[in-house]
């Protein structure tokens, strides 16, 4: 969308010069172009699911925890500030060398180790690993340890699930090296996938930390619901980082995610559970445990800008819903072909009086079934 259509569209929400420019570096281009051929190739599974797989098997032999140390290097050192600065942890998570040559490496404490469980989901863009720590303290070491070097960073309680990306397992690079799985080139940076492992990290509290009593559900309804939200929540954010290899901790993606996982559940999108899980079931207050806290930015939005960025996430959510609603099923690749879609399209536009209409119009219905 151009530059001058993003500030037209923006003064529809009334902000001032100041809240326009605050919005308009907030909010981000589409992941795609519209007339994009959408790519089914990236429905298959990518290379680190054989190497998970082998994981698996191991691991219900000795154990998921001891198997996933022996190949996951972080999770040799324990949380505790600056230790991804020592030469110990870079040597160990930068160059491969084996953990147990340094005294540092005393592993990763956990609660219930025996507790965590590991399985590979079915996403729009293939399978991938989850990990799953029915633990909250455990969860929250675990996202430390694999998202921030092993550093002590706060994890909201509203967290309840993290899409890890770009994770350099030194398993795979050893293979490689010996052959087992050889390079398509020399360009080792062009061939990420064939090292570099994505997973799910899942945690079993309610979904964005609404309550069953919130929700009208009883309360084992809720967990069962939640983890399948969380699947395809995180499910779609893999989607974006596999077909446009990029992902961002910004509403518009928070959206797009929401809008899987809600499906998920439901037969149809519910912009009312979209508002509720970020915050805005209250609109114009913001709930304080809003999910919506999360991802206004660095330095975070004003009042005033946040204002506005409620609005437009309201008209988006009731655009999104109506869409939503007026497509049947398009058998396995339908919900890869529905994000697809949303992701052709800018935040405001999905946002737009239009905005059903302009995804219906841009939807790429499989060409057996394209009228």
């Amino acid at each position: 969308m151009h530059v001058t259509n993003i500030r037209k569209q923006l003064r529809a929400y009334g902000p001032t010069e100041e809240v326009l420019r605050e919005l308009q570096a907030y909010i981000l281009p589409p992941f795609g172009t519209i007339g994009q051929v959408f790519n089914y190739a990236l429905l298959e599974d990518v290379e680190l699911v054989r190497t998970w797989q082998g994981y698996l098997a191991e691991a219900e032999v000795a154990g998921i925890f001891p198997t996933l140390q022996r190949y996951i290097a972080p999770l040799c050192f324990p949380i505790r500030a600056g230790i991804s600065q020592t030469d110990a942890y870079r040597r160990v998570t930068l160059n491969g060398h084996v953990p147990e040559a340094f005294a540092e490496a005393t592993g990763l404490p956990l609660a219930r180790p025996d507790g965590l469980q590991l399985f590979l989901y079915p996403s729009p863009a293939g399978r991938l690993p989850v990990l799953v720590a029915p633990e909250r303290a455990d969860f929250v070491s675990l996202v430390q340890a694999l998202c921030y070097r092993n550093e002590p960073h706060p994890i909201p309680a509203s967290m309840g699930a993290v899409f890890v990306k770009g994770l350099n397992n030194w398993d795979r690079i050893r293979r490689l090296s010996q052959g087992l799985y050889p390079l398509n080139s020399a360009d080792w940076v062009a061939q990420r996938e064939q090292y570099q492992d994505s997973l799910i990290i899942l945690s079993e509290i309610p979904y964005s930390n609404v309550s069953a009593r919130d929700m009208g559900l009883p309360e084992a309804d809720w967990l069962r619901q939640s983890r399948q939200i969380r699947l395809a929540h995180e499910g779609a954010h893999y989607f974006a980082w596999r077909h446009f290899g990029r992902m961002h901790a910004n509403m518009y993606d928070e959206l797009i995610a929401d809008y899987a996982g809600i499906r998920a559940v439901q037969a149809h999108f519910r912009a009312d559970w979209f508002l509720r899980f970020i915050g805005l079931q209250h609109h114009p207050a913001l709930q304080k445990e809003g999910r919506l806290h999360n991802y206004l930015g660095q330095p975070p939005l004003s009042q005033a800008a946040r204002q506005g960025l409620q609005h437009i996430l309201i008209d988006a959510a009731r655009q999104l819903e109506a869409f939503d609603r007026q497509l049947v099923s398009f058998g396995e690749a339908d919900m890869a072909l529905r994000l697809w879609t949303i992701c052709q399209h800018h935040l405001l536009d999905i946002a737009a009086p239009d905005g059903c209409q302009r995804l219906l119009h841009t939807f790429p219905y499989p060409q057996a079934l394209s009228l």
